[in-house]
C-alpha cells in the first residue's frame, strides 16, 4: 500500500505599509479589500504603536525540501 505525501503550501504574506495611527491603517485596508480577499492588520514597532496592513499573496508556493 502506497500513501501519497500531501503538497505543503505555505501562506505568503506581502505588506503594504506601516502607519502611525489604526484609523489610517483601516482605510488602506478598506481601499485593498476588494483585490484580496484575506487582508489584516497587525501591530508593530516600539511598543506597539504603529500598525503594518498585511495582505496573503495567493500564488501558490511550495515549500522547500531541505537537503
Amino acid at each position: 500500500m502506497t500513501e501519497e505525501t500531501p503538497e505543503i503550501v505555505t501562506k505568503n504574506w506581502k505588506s503594504v505599509g506601516v502607519f502611525k495611527s489604526y484609523e489610517k491603517a483601516l482605510e488602506k485596508k478598506n481601499s485593498i479589500v476588494e483585490k484580496h480577499s484575506l487582508v489584516k492588520i497587525r501591530r508593530c514597532g516600539r511598543g506597539g504603536n504603529e500598525f503594518r496592513v498585511k495582505y496573503w499573496d495567493e500564488t501558490p508556493q511550495r515549500k522547500k525540501k531541505k537537503k
